[in-house]
């Protein structure tokens, strides 16, 4: 292979979505729900409890995101470690990679025991490779 290939996969799509969705629903709870509330004048002791409420909310949101981006993860690291093995011949090492955390380069060991670096290239979405 000589030139750059570009392949993506839904779950790629459902990472980026749910991660765009659990930042701005953070930004709502933590952010603009207590900038409001103090703007407001809803400051009377019935109302203390709000405050609270949103960052216990935002709290609990963070695990349950936190569970299912790991989930995530994984099933986009299987499909890209099958991709990649289907375009190139060779599994990426090590094998227990995270490709959403590679900034450049993926090692690849060959059958003679020699080292080739493939170029990756993430674009949301879209994962790029080339030989380096």
């Amino acid at each position: 292979m000589g030139s750059a290939e570009s392949f993506t996969f839904p779950e790629m799509h459902s990472y980026w979505r749910d991660t765009a969705r659990y930042r701005a629903f953070t930004v709502v709870l933590t952010v603009v729900m207590p900038a409001y509330f103090l703007v407001s004048g809803h400051r009377s002791t019935e109302n203390v409890w709000v405050l609270p409420a949103c960052w216990a909310v935002a709290g609990i949101s963070a695990l349950g995101y936190y569970s299912g981006v790991n989930k995530m993860r994984e099933a986009i690291n299987q499909k890209f470690a099958i991709q990649f093995m289907f375009r190139t011949g060779y599994p990426p090492y090590p094998e227990d990679i995270d490709v959403l955390e590679v900034k450049k380069t993926i090692a690849v060991r060959k059958d003679d025991g020699d080292v080739q670096l493939w170029r990756v290239k993430r674009k949301r979405d879209t994962f790029i490779i080339s030989p380096a």
